[in-house]
């Protein structure tokens, strides 16, 4: 009676086991191993694979050198320069205080110095000489002559004598660019001269 039993236990494992068994004989398939190759779609494909010639350099644009970029022809510097006002000219500090303009008669005395103003001019009455000019009402056979000395300077330049005449000689001089003429010379102990400078 108890081999039966036994028998009929053992019985019931071995078909339990079969039947388990028997489930398990489906293949399993592995999901990285049935996949074929060929199946990846294209856009998953390395970028390595993708040719590097379509990529033209040749059409980009070059961008300008610092020897190839344009210069201004013109800039800040140009119009300052232009708007700029000239320098006014200052007079010598060794003018005389007297200043006459060029062209304008004045009158000076032995001993006086005037300046010219805008040329840094200094004409200065340095001598009377002599005057042997027939007196006033009185009949002379010829007018006679005076002659007086006059320097003159320019600032940066040699000075120089100018011997001037009321009729008898020359009555002007020439210095630089400058000419120095004796316009009138007053009788008596003053021989004050009229000068111009032209």
């Amino acid at each position: 009676m108890l081999h039966r039993r036994l028998a009929a236990l053992g019985f019931a494992l071995v078909a339990a086991m079969a039947t388990a068994c028997g489930s398990d004989e489906a293949p399993v398939e592995s999901g990285t191993s049935t996949v074929p190759s060929s199946t990846v779609p294209p856009s998953t494909a390395s970028s390595s694979t993708a040719p590097s010639s379509t990529a033209p350099s040749s059409t980009a644009p070059r961008e300008p050198t610092a020897s190839t970029a344009p210069r201004p022809t013109s800039g800040p510097s140009a119009t300052v320069a232009a708007t700029v006002p000239p320098v006014p000219q200052t007079e010598p500090d060794s003018l005389p205080a007297r200043r006459v303009a060029l062209g304008e008669a004045f009158t000076v005395s032995v001993g006086d110095s005037v300046g010219v103003s805008g040329k840094g001019l200094t004409v200065t009455y340095a001598q009377f000489v002599s005057d042997n000019r027939c007196p006033v009402g009185v009949q002379c056979i010829t007018a006679g002559n005076a002659t007086i000395v006059v320097t003159i300077a320019k600032q940066g330049s040699a000075p120089a004598s100018l011997t001037l005449n009321t009729t008898e000689g020359p009555k002007s001089g020439s210095y630089l660019a400058y000419t120095v003429e004796l316009v009138q010379l007053s009788r008596g102990s003053s021989q004050t001269g009229s000068l111009r400078v032209t």
